[in-house]
C-alpha cells in the first residue's frame, strides 16, 4: 500500500511540472495571454483596488522627474513617458495624454484596472470605470481630505468624492452645499436656521453673533420663544435672539437681567419697585409679600408714601398703613 501511494504522489508532481512547464512555453509563444493580478493599487478611498493587466507587469519601480527641452517637467517610469494613475512621492498624480500632469479639478474615472503606472506604449485593456472629482494641486499632487481652492474650502473624504450637504468630520458637523463649498454663518435648511462658525463647524448650545446671543440646541437647530436651561427661564426672539430687560409675551410683561434670565419676586428699576409672579408675569394691583400688602399701578410701579386710587395709606417702605 505505502508503495502504490508513494507512486502515485510521484506522478502526480510530475504531471504538475509538466503542465506548468507546457502553461509557461504556451504563454512564451504567445499562444495563451498573460493576465495577472500584480498588485494592490491605492485608488479609491482606503481601499486597495487590485490592478491587472494582459501582457503588462505592474511597474512598481521609482518614478523619476524630468526636464525636458523647453522646461517642461515629465514623469518617466522605467526609461519611458509616464501616462494616467501614477503613484509617486507618497501621494498620486495624473497625467494626461500630453505628459503633463493635471491640475485643479478634474473629473477622471475612479478605479482605472490596468491603468496604473502606465507608460507610454503600452497596450492598455480596459473597462470604462465610474467617474470622480478629483483635486490637483499646482505641483499636480492629488489633494485630499480638506481642499483649499479660489477662497472656498471642499472636504473629499474619499478620493472620487466630494462632499455635499450635511458631514461629519472628527465628532463636528459641517455643511457643503451643492457644489461642493463648505458653508459659513447662518444656514435656514428645511426651514431650520443652523449657525457655522468661521472654521465651518456648526455651533450648539449658547453662541454669540454680532454682540446678540443665540441658543442651538444639541442637533444644532436655532431655538426660538420660552427656553428653561438649568432651572432659569429665558426668552428668545422671533430671530433667535435671547431678549434682555422688559419684553412684552402675549399681553403680559416680563423682566430679563443682563443675562438673559426671567425675574421673578421684586425688581427694582430706574429707583423704583416691581413685583413679578413666579411665572415671570409682572403683577398690578394689590400683592401681599411676606405677610404685607403693598399696591402696584397700572405700570407695575410700586405706590410709594401716597393713597391708593381705592383710598389706602401706603407707608414710605410701600407697605400699607392699617
Amino acid at each position: 500500500m505505502m508503495r502504490k501511494m508513494k507512486f502515485l504522489l510521484g506522478a502526480m508532481a510530475l504531471s504538475t511540472v509538466v503542465v506548468t512547464q507546457n502553461v509557461q512555453a504556451a504563454e512564451n509563444e504567445g499562444i495563451i495571454p498573460k493576465c495577472v493580478v500584480q498588485e494592490n493599487a491605492l485608488v479609491k478611498g482606503d481601499a486597495h483596488v487590485p490592478v491587472s493587466k494582459c501582457g503588462q507587469p505592474f511597474r512598481s519601480s521609482t518614478p523619476e522627474w524630468k526636464v525636458e527641452k523647453g522646461g517642461s517637467k515629465v514623469l518617466y517610469r522605467d526609461g519611458k513617458r509616464a501616462l494616467k494613475w501614477q503613484a509617486v512621492d507618497n501621494t498620486w498624480v495624473y497625467i494626461g495624454d500630453n505628459f503633463k500632469p493635471l491640475k485643479g479639478w478634474q473629473v477622471l474615472p475612479v478605479v482605472q484596472q490596468g491603468l496604473i503606472n502606465v507608460v507610454e506604449g503600452d497596450d492598455i485593456h480596459t473597462s470604462v470605470p465610474d467617474k470622480g472629482y478629483f483635486y490637483f494641486n499646482e505641483q499636480g499632487y492629488l489633494q485630499e481630505k480638506w481642499v483649499f481652492d479660489d477662497g472656498h474650502w471642499y472636504y473629499i473624504p474619499e478620493r472620487g468624492v466630494v462632499s455635499k450637504g450635511w458631514v461629519e468630520v472628527k465628532d463636528r458637523w459641517y455643511y457643503f452645499d451643492i457644489s461642493g463649498k463648505m458653508q459659513t454663518g447662518w444656514k435656514n435648511l428645511n426651514g431650520v436656521w443652523y449657525y457655522l462658525n468661521e472654521s465651518g463647524a456648526m455651533e450648539t448650545g449658547w453662541v454669540q453673533v454680532k454682540e446678540k446671543w443665540y441658543y442651538l440646541n444639541e442637533n444644532g437647530s436655532m431655538q426660538k420663544g420660552w427656553k428653561m436651561l438649568n432651572g432659569v427661564w429665558y426668552y428668545l426672539n422671533e430671530s433667535g435672539a435671547m431678549e434682555t430687560g422688559w419684553v412684552q409675551v402675549e399681553g403680559k410683561w416680563y423682566y430679563f437681567n443682563t443675562s438673559g434670565g426671567m425675574e421673578t419676586g421684586w425688581v427694582q428699576w430706574n429707583d423704583a419697585w416691581y413685583y413679578f409672579a413666579p411665572s415671570g408675569e409682572m403683577k398690578t394691583g394689590w400683592v401681599e409679600s411676606s405677610g404685607k400688602w403693598y399696591f402696584l399701578k397700572d405700570s407695575g410701579k410700586m405706590a410709594v408714601s401716597e393713597k391708593t386710587v381705592d383710598g389706602y395709606q401706603v407707608d414710605e417702605t410701600g407697605a400699607w398703613v392699617r
